[in-house]
């Protein structure tokens, strides 16, 4: 070659070079591959604890979905917009099911079914985020609810609109006065005196 260069000399400069590049590959792979396998664990940790969240959410509500009120089914339901905020149709059901349960339909006549219906279509619209193909009549009738839960509640009910009226003087609390038998016939006999004394 006229400039000095011979053939020897690029081949050597060619495996330098390249050897800089694999040198360079190297050291790159090392520093970011751990990094990259560290965000992609993070990543997937992350959308485990988000499927994680949901799933409690979505056993919640089905747990508790004969009634409504239960405390865990409320505390489930209002979790329902953080949660799900990323399924447009969960939310859409959140919100029917809040309009269902406003007053503004209390004087329907098919009110509880109507209230059902919301409620069925919000947890067919969670499990089919959470890829569960649900059937909205087994929804809807599959629902076990003990006989003595529904007796126990009822008199709690009782009990509790009882002391509610006792406080705000709506009814007097009721007290009986039992006088044993064996004592009645001591008085009768004469053996004991009932004095009535008047305090100032």
């Amino acid at each position: 070659m006229s400039d000095g260069w011979t053939h020897a000399d690029i081949i050597a400069i060619f495996n330098v070079l390249a050897a800089l590049a694999v040198g360079i590959a190297i050291v790159y792979a090392t520093v970011r591959g751990p990094v990259l396998a560290a965000r992609q664990a993070d990543e997937r940790r992350g959308q485990s604890e988000v499927r994680s969240s949901k799933m409690w959410v979505f056993r919640q509500l089905m747990g508790h979905r004969y009634d409504v009120m239960q405390p865990n089914f409320v505390q489930a339901f209002n979790l329902i917009q953080v949660e799900f905020s990323d399924s447009p149709q969960v939310i859409k059901a959140f919100e029917n099911f809040i309009e269902a349960h406003g007053p503004v339909h209390n004087t329907r006549a098919d009110l509880s079914a109507f209230r059902t219906s919301s409620k069925t279509r919000l947890l067919n619209a969670i499990g089919a985020s959470l890829g569960y193909d649900l059937e909205q009549l087994d929804l809807m009738e599959k629902v076990y609810s003990p006989q003595g839960w529904v007796d126990v509640a009822g008199q709690q009910a009782i009990i509790r609109q009882m002391l509610v009226d006792i406080a705000e003087g709506k009814r007097q609390l009721p007290v009986l006065n039992i006088v044993p038998d064996v004592f009645l016939e001591d008085i009768g006999g004469g053996k004991f005196a009932i004095k009535v004394k008047q305090v100032r």
